[in-house]
């Protein structure tokens, strides 16, 4: 979803949040004059867990998202068989 001002833009990122290409850190958009840069930080995965533990989340839930944080989104080796 994009939505836009007179001066500036905003698309919904959500569905970035959680990219698959194997970096961990957390990626957020700087976009200044019209230029776009994706930064990346590093947080603190165990904080993460703990709060959605306390949250009352179900630990399987829990237990694919510390294997996609903690992975960079990668959840198995191997080719994978697109095809269906």
């Amino acid at each position: 979803m994009t939505r836009g001002l007179p001066w500036y833009s905003v698309r919904s990122v959500l569905k970035h949040f959680l990219h698959r290409d194997g970096d961990p850190r957390c990626s957020y958009a700087v976009i200044e004059n019209g230029a776009v840069e994706i930064r990346r930080v590093e947080y603190d995965i165990d904080a993460t867990l703990r709060q959605m533990q306390e949250s009352g989340i179900e630990d399987a839930v829990i237990q694919v998202a510390e294997m996609m944080l903690r992975t960079g989104g990668i959840l198995m080796e191997g080719p994978r068989d697109d095809a269906g």
